[in-house]
């Protein structure tokens, strides 16, 4: 929501952009022995996002969650966004505070592993007095290369719709949505890197539409 914002202010020639998203995630389970413990997980991801052709810092995101697994291929989850975003398309820097809620599916199949998440939003931007609901969609494929170990072809979709509008900033709808496409490598039981394209389409509340090419790098450190 606060990026469809903030591509409002790009002058023309930097509406479609190329940026640079680095992130860093350590996910894993509060205990193995322990059957109660076991199905408890949680997730910590920073980011920082590089934008006006990957010229300048943009954004930084935290983000920690916590998830009760429910069934063996289910967990509900709730977590906490803080995202910063810096005067680059904004006449001055700004924080949005986001509360959320999701409900995670995941299954390994002979061939590739999937993944649905399903995840409600309220979103409190600074300065203004509205809260903005919204859904994000996402669907994830991994579908392991099997000539090179611990190697793994990554994509994913994720639509984001407003449920509500934020007054100045957003209406309610389709804003956007990112498509993803890369590699993953197992480095070790721990570690894994990831490497991908991410084509982001934003849609504003001024019904213009703009397109950025982002080159995603991520280290995932597991502990389960």
């Amino acid at each position: 929501m606060l990026c469809s914002w903030c591509v409002t202010s790009v002058q023309a020639a930097n509406i479609d952009d190329f940026q640079s998203w680095l992130s860093l995630a350590i996910v894993g389970r509060l205990g193995s022995e322990n059957e109660a413990l076991s199905k408890v997980r949680y997730e910590f991801i920073a980011q920082e996002r590089t934008a006006d052709d990957s010229t300048r810092f943009f954004q930084s995101l935290l983000r920690t969650g916590a998830g009760y697994q429910i069934t063996h291929h289910s967990s509900l989850w709730l977590g906490y966004d803080w995202l910063h975003t810096n005067d680059v398309f904004v006449p001055v820097a700004i924080d949005t505070s986001t509360p959320w809620q999701q409900f995670m599916w995941e299954n390994t199949y002979e061939y590739f592993s999937f993944m649905s998440r399903t995840r409600l939003e309220e979103q409190f931007v600074e300065g203004n007095d509205d809260m903005g609901w919204r859904v994000r969609q996402m669907l994830q494929f991994s579908i392991p290369i099997t000539a090179i170990p611990d190697l793994a072809i990554l994509t994913f979709d994720e639509l984001f719709v407003n449920l509500n509008g934020i007054s100045g900033i957003d209406d309610p709808g389709t804003i956007q949505n990112r498509l993803f496409l890369g590699l993953t490598y197992g480095v070790s039981e721990h570690v894994v890197t990831q490497l991908g394209y991410m084509n982001q389409y934003i849609e504003d509340f001024e019904n213009d539409s703009y397109l950025n090419n982002i080159l995603f790098l991520g280290l995932v450190l597991r502990f389960n």
